[in-house]
């Protein structure tokens, strides 16, 4: 558990001071100034938004970035995993008293603390952007429910653990696929395509919940929404991506061949 404690430690480290985060940041600002400015000009036609509220902006702006957050995550595992490898860091790590399911379980977490800062910059990104163009007056209306003031923040922040849930099973997935595309760009154009195909379940009603790119657009929603039995089962989908395709990447994993 020590190794695995270290191996996340020094990943978060790098996580949160990396320039890819700066980046990721900056975009969610720029592409959240542009969402305030729309709403400012056209109204609810011209954004997610449906009320000028720092209150709302930041929980009804989550289902709008799943292309760019699932695409950051796909980088995300990609620069784990490809660079490690092109870099030979993984050998570096391996030939120390450190074994493959250990370094494997640290990745995993290293995914499941991406997801939730990924989830935290666009909270905080999304609150600084509501203050600046509608401040904070106003109530939190998202999924036909309607709250303000520490609820109301309470509310965004279990609507993005949710979000966070969803988008880590989609990093294991990815987490997966990286094991069989050799380049960094094949895992960015990969999750892009899941993503983008994926939309398409939502033709299929009886379908849709079984998708996991629904459970990333709709599952932060549906928890206030929809009732216990259809969201345990939402759950129970998103738990058993992550737990297929952690199981089958480590066995991947597990019997590749490293030369370490």
């Amino acid at each position: 558990m020590k190794k695995i404690r270290t191996l996340l430690a020094f990943e978060c480290r790098r996580m949160l001071t990396s320039t890819s985060t700066l980046i990721y940041a900056i975009i969610y600002f720029i592409s959240y100034i542009i969402s305030a400015i729309f709403f400012k000009l056209y109204g609810s036609d011209g954004s997610v938004l449906t009320v000028a509220s720092a209150q709302s902006f930041p929980i009804q702006h989550l289902q709008a970035g799943i292309l760019f957050t699932g695409t950051f995550v796909a980088i995300y595992v990609a620069q784990i995993t490809r660079q490690e490898r092109t870099q030979g860091t993984i050998k570096l790590i391996l030939l120390r008293p450190v074994s493959r399911s250990q370094y494997y379980i640290s990745r995993i977490l290293s995914i499941a603390s991406f997801s939730m800062l990924l989830t935290l910059i666009q909270i905080t990104v999304g609150y600084l952007v509501g203050m600046l163009f509608f401040g904070w007056h106003g109530s939190l209306v998202f999924g036909g429910m309607t709250s303000s003031g520490l609820t109301g923040i309470g509310l965004t922040f279990l609507s993005g653990a949710a979000f966070s849930f969803a988008y880590f099973a989609f990093g294991l997935l990815m987490l997966l696929l990286s094991e069989f595309l050799p380049r960094l760009i094949d895992c960015a154009v990969t999750g892009m395509i899941i993503l983008l195909v994926g939309q398409y379940a939502e033709v299929v009603p009886s379908l849709r919940q079984y998708v996991l790119v629904h459970q990333m657009l709709f599952f932060h929603q549906d928890i206030f929404g929809m009732n216990a039995v259809y969201n345990l089962r939402s759950a129970a989908v998103i738990l058993a991506y992550s737990l297929i395709c952690g199981f089958i990447g480590y066995h991947v994993f597990r019997n590749e061949d490293l030369s370490v």
